[in-house]
C-alpha cells in the first residue's frame, strides 16, 4: 500500500514525496544534461551521506534545523572541509532542482543551515 501511494506522489512530482524517491525524479531529469560518470559519482554520494540520513522523510517536510544536524553528522565523520562542502552541493542541488522545477516552497539548505561556506572560506583565508 506504501509503495503504491509513493509512486503515484513519484509520477505526479508531489513534494510531499519520500526523498529517496525524489532523487530518481532527479536523475531522471538530469540523464540527458550529465555525463555517465558524473551521475555515478552524485548517486554514490547521495546514497552515502543523503538517502542513509534523510530517505524515508518526505521533501516538504525537512527543516533548515533537519539540515544543521545532518550537518553535525557529517562534521562527525572526520571528512576534510572541502568533502563536506560536496556532500552539502549534492544536498542543495536536490533541493534547488524541488524548489525550481517542482514548486518546493522553500530550500531548507538555504540561509543559516549553510555554516560550511563559512567554514570552507574562513579555512582558505588561514
Amino acid at each position: 500500500m506504501n509503495y503504491e501511494k509513493e509512486f503515484i506522489r513519484k509520477t505526479a512530482t508531489d513534494m510531499k514525496m519520500e526523498m529517496n524517491s525524489f532523487i530518481q525524479v532527479y536523475f531522471e531529469d538530469k540523464k540527458n544534461e550529465l555525463k555517465e560518470n558524473s551521475i555515478r559519482n552524485k548517486q554514490h554520494m547521495m546514497n552515502k551521506h543523503i538517502v542513509s540520513y534523510f530517505g524515508t522523510r518526505k521533501m516538504n517536510e525537512i527543516t533548515p534545523a533537519d539540515i544543521i544536524q545532518w550537518q553535525n553528522t557529517i562534521q562527525e565523520k572526520g571528512y576534510s572541509k572541502t568533502y563536506e562542502r560536496m556532500i552539502q552541493n549534492q544536498l542543495n542541488a536536490l533541493f534547488n532542482h524541488a524548489q525550481k522545477i517542482y514548486n518546493l516552497k522553500e530550500n531548507p539548505c538555504a540561509g543559516g543551515a549553510d555554516g560550511w561556506t563559512t567554514g570552507v572560506t574562513e579555512e582558505l583565508k588561514m
